[in-house]
């Protein structure tokens, strides 16, 4: 799973192998072997590439499917709120709202 994922960010965002491993240095064959699940980053190399590709280290290693960060979930939710001059009365109804954008985040990646 994480292999696959990792080809994928990486593609998506027209990068080479050696592109990458430079980024995290790293070397081009270990970055390889993670792509090919023959060998398994340590803790901080995940949180490393989690962050390179802006998305959650839940979503790199199998366990959601969104692949949006956190932070930039979050910047998007803002951004609707402000762009449609949403307001929301209460913290309760703001993460509900929130919630909402998830779920329909979630939807349109399955």
């Amino acid at each position: 799973m994480l292999g696959d994922r990792l080809v994928a960010l990486r593609k998506k965002l027209n990068l080479t192998q050696k592109d990458v491993s430079e980024k995290l240095d790293i070397s081009r064959s270990t970055y390889a072997q993670y792509e090919i699940n023959r060998r398994v980053p340590e803790f901080a190399t995940l949180n490393r590439l989690a962050d390179f590709y802006d998305v959650s280290l839940d979503y790199l290693v199998g366990r959601t499917n969104p692949q949006l960060s956190e932070d930039k979930t979050t910047e998007i939710i803002n951004e609707v709120i402000k762009e449609f001059n949403i307001e929301l009365s209460n913290e309760e109804d703001e993460e509900k709202f929130r919630e909402v954008i998830r779920l329909l985040w979630d939807s349109k990646k399955r």
